[in-house]
């Protein structure tokens, strides 16, 4: 009994040795990357900051389409409607490719990968973007060649979402980071940005008819998707430098074959209940967001519509900032819930009192931004959290 205590006491030992080991190590792994490169903080908004060029490239399409109209529509209608809708869908089609595409490669191949592939290709097709030209000066030709640049665009914002969001998320749980604000910092890093860039592409263009005036819009819609080529090109360089999460390194099945009647079996549940959740969020935030032009175009005269756009696209920032802060205490999910109650009952004010709003402009932005501005502090911030801490960690 005594040399089994004995051997009891051993194998304790020893187990606690191999933990206290495998602790070291990790925090051995996490200081060697960190040093001379990113601060666990700076990791996280360089693999999830890149979003504010997703939100920017998502939502100058509108502005854009309507200088376009301004432009185009009066020579064939027919021709830029159909024009309008390729640009649009195409743009979401390229997205959803994107996205499953690159979340297979970057579980195989690597999120850095992901992360720098998006940054460069988006780049380069919103320059291209902002060049495109028809053969001999052709309005078809224009059309055919934004709508085959907002496709590969849309390739490049798909990327993003696997690669940049799921890396931003393993970084906040390095040991360096605080666990009383992982939440906020992944919020801060991710849905912040996006709804930044959303502001920003309605902000541009207005500032540049200011600039160049209403006479020279062909400037302004070039500029206009030009542009979003900076602000991945401005994160390049801090992408090249990081290295892999140590969360991923740990974790990675790069050589592993994928159990997928397993992934099936054990998560088909709640990937049913977040697919859908998020799938009713994204058709109504996408639609109001992207869409808003064509709504306040309904309200407001023509060369009101980019202030109008402004003003309402101003109440998504501090949604989703106030989101971020209170995310730790209340918790993704009883978050989410506050932000769909209140969001339902805006909605509902807004299909009520319709008629009545359309006479009162002020009220009808405040209450549309309110609308939008709900979303983001509940389900805009939370769903990706929800669906990493319910597969990833």
């Amino acid at each position: 009994m005594a040399d089994e205590k004995i051997n009891t006491d051993e194998n304790v030992q020893v187990n606690d040795a191999n933990d206290t080991n495998a602790s070291d190590k990790s925090r051995h792994e996490e200081r060697q990357q960190n040093k001379g490169g990113l601060s666990h903080v700076g990791m996280i908004f360089a693999c999830g900051a890149a979003l504010f060029s997703d939100g920017y490239v998502n939502a100058i399409s509108g502005p854009v389409g309507s200088i376009l109209k301004r432009l185009y529509q009066a020579e064939d209608e027919k021709r830029f409607i159909h024009f309008k809708k390729l640009f649009s869908s195409l743009g979401f089609a390229g997205t959803v490719i994107g996205m499953l595409v690159f979340g297979y490669l970057t579980d195989r191949v690597g999120r850095k990968f992901g992360m720098l592939f998006a940054s460069i290709w988006l780049s380069i097709f919103c320059i291209l973007s902002a060049l495109a030209w028809g053969a001999g000066g052709s309005i078809d030709g224009l059309f055919s060649a934004l709508i085959a640049f907002r496709f590969i665009q849309g390739i490049a914002i798909g990327a993003e979402y696997p690669a940049g969001s799921v890396a931003c998320s393993e970084s906040t749980e390095s040991a360096g980071v605080n666990k009383k604000r992982q939440q906020m910092y992944f919020s801060l890093a991710t849905h912040t940005m996006l709804d930044l860039g959303f502001l920003v592409a309605h902000f541009v263009p207005l500032v540049l008819v200011w600039i160049f005036g209403m006479n020279h819009l062909k400037v302004v819609w070039r500029l206009s998707l030009g542009l979003g080529a900076v602000p991945p090109l401005s994160l390049l360089y801090a992408r090249a430098k990081m290295q892999e999460p140590i969360h991923y390194r740990k974790s990675s099945i790069r050589f592993a074959q994928m159990p997928w009647w397993l992934i099936v079996k054990r998560y088909w549940l709640r990937l049913a209940a977040v697919s859908i959740a998020w799938f009713i969020y994204d058709w109504i935030s996408y639609p109001a967001s992207v869409f808003a032009d064509y709504i306040i175009i309904q309200v407001l005269p023509t060369d009101a519509s980019f202030q109008a756009n402004l003003g309402i696209n101003l109440f998504n920032l501090p949604g989703s900032l106030v989101g971020a802060l209170v995310n730790d205490r209340l918790g993704p999910k009883y978050t989410m819930i506050l932000g769909l109650i209140v969001q339902a009952v805006i909605g509902f004010s807004l299909a009520g009192g319709y008629a009545l709003l359309k006479a009162h402009i002020g009220a009808f932005v405040v209450l549309y931004g309110l609308f939008l501005s709900a979303g983001e502090f509940g389900p805009g911030n939370n769903l990706g959290m929800y669906v990493d801490a319910v597969y990833i960690f």
